[in-house]
């Protein structure tokens, strides 16, 4: 099981619709389940480095299997850095991601981020609680 390019583009639609309702401008990044990325987008104004923010937290998500919550503040740690160095140190620790899944398994990951920290991680798992096979 993986997610498709589709229903990726349609996660980051919903957060794109979101964050413009809250007046911010995000990137939002989706990775598969071997965190391969699928989708990494920033939003017109984002800041530059936004969608590669995005990514980061998505890949931590996925890598560990949890939210950019329970992720924060790991960086640090020498088994948390080693992975990340792993990954050539584009993994996040901080909050803005959430797993998706399907059927009880994990399918990927999604990073958001341009906002304050809790508003990225709002905005990670409204989307992954609305993620469907069908889209969302």
């Amino acid at each position: 099981m993986t997610i498709s390019l589709d229903e990726a583009k349609a996660l980051a639609d919903s957060v794109i619709e979101k964050a413009k309702e809250q007046g911010l401008t995000v990137g939002v990044a989706v990775v598969n389940e071997r965190a391969g990325t699928v989708l990494v987008v920033g939003m017109d104004g984002s800041r530059p480095f936004t969608p590669d923010t995005a990514h980061g937290k998505a890949l931590g998500t996925v890598l560990w299997g949890m939210t950019g919550e329970r992720l924060e503040g790991r960086g640090g740690n020498s088994v948390f850095d080693y992975v990340s160095r792993l990954y050539g140190d584009r993994v996040v620790y901080a909050k803005g991601s959430a797993l998706l899944q399907r059927a009880g398994a994990t399918v990927g990951a999604i990073g958001v981020s341009g906002g304050m920290p809790d508003v990225d991680e709002e905005l990670a798992r409204t989307a992954a609680a609305h993620f469907s096979p069908a889209g969302c």
